[in-house]
């Protein structure tokens, strides 16, 4: 059997961390089991765009590692022509837990498609 928390808001409730952590919880998990068996990949925007010597990466939702990644801003990649083929490739850090986040670095960049090592995520 499990137990299952849902804070109650109403007038003369203090606010606790057990109530925020609870809703934060709910609110992570329903996000991500809608997404349960996606691959790795763009989910939702990151139109590309471009500009003089640039490609632009416009906001959006990536799968990394199996977990939501929000693009916020639009990224801009700058590009020099070469006579080979380049990709745009997202690779993230291993999350990283201190008290008050879980943080993990996601970069978007440009590589030539010989520099490219299996997995792409890593």
């Amino acid at each position: 059997m499990s137990l299952q928390k849902v804070p109650i808001f109403k007038s003369g409730n203090i606010l606790t961390h057990e109530m925020l952590d609870s809703l934060k919880n709910q609110t992570m998990n329903v996000e991500e089991m809608s997404y349960l068996g996606y691959s790795d990949g763009v989910l939702k925007g990151c139109n590309i765009t471009t500009a003089q010597g640039a490609l632009i990466v416009g906001k959006g939702i990536i799968i990394v590692k199996s977990k939501l990644y929000y693009n916020q801003n639009d990224v801009v990649l700058h590009i020099q022509p070469t006579n080979s083929m380049q990709v745009i490739v997202v690779r993230a850090s291993e999350e990283e837990i201190n008290l008050d986040f879980a943080v993990r670095e996601v970069k978007i960049m440009v590589v030539a498609e010989s520099n490219i090592v299996a997995p792409l995520s890593a």
